[in-house]
């Protein structure tokens, strides 16, 4: 487990790879400029790292993560995770080589109920710390706390979470994310409210992440942190995207939590940078 925990922003890009989510009509103009204004937003409020994910499929797949990832990678000096309609090994190599620093492989996706095997093929074919497992669990049904791995639609793969986490980290995986079910086959207490966390954070080896989908996400972002979570990926949506970052991390220090702080981001500040 890491000392400080990670505020990560996820900015969601349609199959035209311009962010999803209202704008001001001055914003408008230059979709890839409005995606580079709110990143220095967001460095400018203590961000950790930037995810992108494309939630739109078209016959262009991958592509539309292209030209974001060629124009942020200069002005980014942070880690940058690339998420969304990556199917093969190939697409997985070919946005590492682009400028993404890490992949996710969303298992609900792929194949859940092969999961060590799909991973395995994505770490032979680029680097063990560029690999995320992003997985989606239920609880299984029975008297003892337990969760299986399941697919989007949230039907189980009847495989146990832990032992498979365990074999993946064994594999070389360098994070592990929880990804929330669609709202569609969401059942009011999963997700957050299980004890999935607690239980994975004593038991596997990793860091792990969750995917905090909700419009004001620093209540549920503090209940991850104190069930072992290392790191939150919350959308930013909208105006302002800095001051849910800023909000959430004033509030983990205010508990006692530890963070990068949000004033003065020493990657946003330019005296630090050189000259040459």
């Amino acid at each position: 487990m890491t000392l400080a925990r990670r505020i990560c922003a996820l900015l969601e890009l349609d199959a035209n790879g311009e962010m999803i989510g209202p704008r001001a009509p001055e914003d408008k103009a230059d979709p890839i400029q409005y995606l580079e204004h709110t990143c220095q937003s967001l460095l400018a409020n203590g961000v950790d790292e930037i995810w992108l994910r494309l939630c739109e499929s078209n016959t262009r797949g991958i592509s539309a993560l292209y030209e974001p990832l060629r124009r942020l990678r200069p002005q980014v000096h942070l880690p940058i995770v690339a998420w969304g309609q990556i199917h093969s090994e190939a697409e997985a190599r070919l946005l590492l080589n682009l400028g993404a620093d890490r992949v996710l492989v969303d298992l609900s996706e792929l194949d859940p109920l092969e999961p060590i095997e799909t991973i395995h093929k994505f770490l032979k074919a680029t680097a063990p710390d560029q690999i995320v497992a992003g997985i989606m669990t239920v609880p299984e049904g029975g008297s003892l706390p337990s969760w299986e791995i399941c697919d989007a639609a949230g039907d189980s793969s009847h495989l146990n979470l832990i032992p498979v986490l365990n074999r993946m980290v064994e594999m070389g995986v360098t994070e592990l994310v929880f990804l929330p079910l669609p709202r569609s086959v969401q059942t009011g207490e999963e997700g957050l409210g299980w004890g999935m966390l607690e239980v994975a954070g004593t038991s596997v080896a990793a860091p792990m992440v969750v995917v905090v989908d909700e419009e004001d996400p620093w209540k549920g972002a503090l209940e991850c942190f104190m069930k072992n979570a290392d790191a939150v990926v919350i959308p930013v949506r909208g105006p302002h995207p800095g001051a849910k970052v800023r909000h959430l991390k004033w509030a983990l220090m205010e508990r006692q939590r530890e963070v990068r702080p949000p004033e003065g981001a020493y990657l946003s500040t330019p005296w630090l940078r050189s000259n040459t």
